[in-house]
């Protein structure tokens, strides 16, 4: 190997320098950029940076001054830094690659979405499809490449309208299914909190894949909804069994009609898009869950049997105290509010 740092980069190598610094390299240019950083003089990183706690700082530096390099005059002449300086650099900038290749395999989607306790968000997607974000959600993504399947990342409930494209699939990935569409417009629910993954279909086709069900596959028809049970955690596992409940059939799923709300014959599950907070015939457990994320309270059952109490209604702009209030008028039940806190009494 050469034992001089060449005095300046040459310009397919910064190209690719400055690609890396804001997406991912290819494999055929990561073996570029690799090949040439054999053509320098490396050490092992422990001979030039200590490992103690100033070396996170020492190595941002090096990278500063090679990266000030990179994104300077393409035929500006480059000063001459000292030897170690660039060996390290060059180790700096290795460490760099493998940061960079790790993320993004872990996390490949580099834009994201999310929206707060009590708001609803409406996106525009880069390929023109539109999207309802519901509260505390998250929608990750990436500017989709022509002819590429178009993909998002969910963690919340959405609402899709998708633009058709030929050749160019649609997928959303939650924890527990994928659903692949084309055009359509359809309803995610998929909160990680929540005992079940929930897709309701308005129009269209999608198909869904459920993966705790050794990958079966289920097509949903317009006003179909498919209900798949979540697979507990395993510190969810553990706390039930330690308080003795039977553990759920957390494989199962079921398909079932769209529930439709009397008198304006609006769609129950994506109601939510009109503000609407609705509960049909959900028990108390769960209408817990749609307070917490609307009102951005903390429920505390004093009593656990109200858990399983069911409630039927819909409420818009309503205060938490009003809804309370009208759903004492169903099953009598005491609660007090308290700051952030909402206790849950027989």
């Amino acid at each position: 190997m050469k034992n001089d740092m060449p005095g300046n980069i040459p310009e397919s190598i910064r190209a690719l320098l400055l690609k890396q610094d804001g997406t991912a390299l290819s494999a055929a240019e990561s073996q570029q950029l690799n090949e040439w950083y054999e053509t320098l003089e490396l050490v092992p990183a422990e001979n030039l940076l200590d490992g103690g706690s100033g070396e996170a700082n020492e190595q941002a530096l090096i990278w500063n001054a090679l990266y000030t390099q990179v994104k300077g005059a393409s035929q500006r002449p480059v000063y001459r830094m000292k030897s170690w300086i660039w060996k390290a650099a060059a180790v700096a900038a290795l460490v760099g690659i493998a940061t960079a290749w790790l993320w993004y395999g872990q996390r490949p989607y580099k834009l994201e979405i999310a929206t707060n306790t009590g708001k609803v968000q409406h996106i525009t997607l880069p390929d023109g499809s539109q999207v309802w974000l519901n509260a505390k959600s998250r929608l990750q993504y990436n500017n989709w490449q022509p002819g590429k399947a178009r993909e998002v990342v969910l963690s919340g409930e959405a609402f899709f309208d998708i633009t058709q494209k030929e050749h160019q699939p649609f997928i959303i990935h939650t924890k527990t299914v994928d659903i692949r569409v084309l055009g359509t417009s359809f309803n995610v629910k998929a909160y990680a909190e929540d005992g079940h993954t929930e897709t309701t279909l308005v129009t269209g086709k999608v198909q869904i894949v459920m993966k705790e069900e050794d990958g079966r596959t289920v097509t949903l028809e317009p006003n179909q909804k498919l209900v798949v049970q979540n697979r507990l955690d395993l510190k969810k596992i553990e706390t039930i069994k330690a308080n003795k409940i039977p553990l759920p059939d957390n494989t199962g799923y079921h398909i079932t009609a769209a529930k439709v709300i009397a008198g304006d014959s609006s769609v129950a599950e994506i109601s939510w898009r009109e503000r609407k907070l609705t509960f049909f015939d959900q028990p108390l457990s769960e209408v817990a869950l749609q307070l917490e994320r609307w009102y951005g309270v903390t429920v505390v059952f004093k009593e656990e049997t109200m858990k399983n109490a069911r409630f039927t209604g819909t409420f818009r702009d309503e205060s938490l105290q009003k809804v309370m209030e009208v759903l004492q008028m169903s099953a009598p039940f005491n609660y007090r509010i308290s700051n952030d806190t909402l206790m849950i009494n027989k």
